[in-house]
């Protein structure tokens, strides 16, 4: 093979690296991590905790369900919220 040819395939392997490695990161980040992709037009997101002297963990808990809705929820059709 011509190295012109070869370099052209190499560029191409990596562009497609950097994309799936920026699709991995991003699925793999914030409110993706911990609660997945949220993929249909409506939800209902049920949220069961007891109270606890654990504020640190509850505040972990609260920040993780507001990053859930202004990332993902926010952009469905519709959605109930449980508490």
């Amino acid at each position: 093979m011509p190295e012109e040819v070869l370099r052209q395939i190499e560029i191409r392997l990596t562009q497609a690296a950097s994309m799936y490695q920026r699709r991995i990161d991003w699925l793999t980040s914030e409110s993706r991590r911990l609660c997945g992709i949220v993929s249909e037009d409506s939800v209902c997101l049920v949220l069961d905790f007891q109270a606890s002297s654990d504020h640190h963990q509850l505040d972990l808990f609260t920040d993780m369900v507001v990053s859930l809705l202004n990332q993902q929820v926010s952009q469905l059709s519709r959605f109930n919220l449980l508490w």
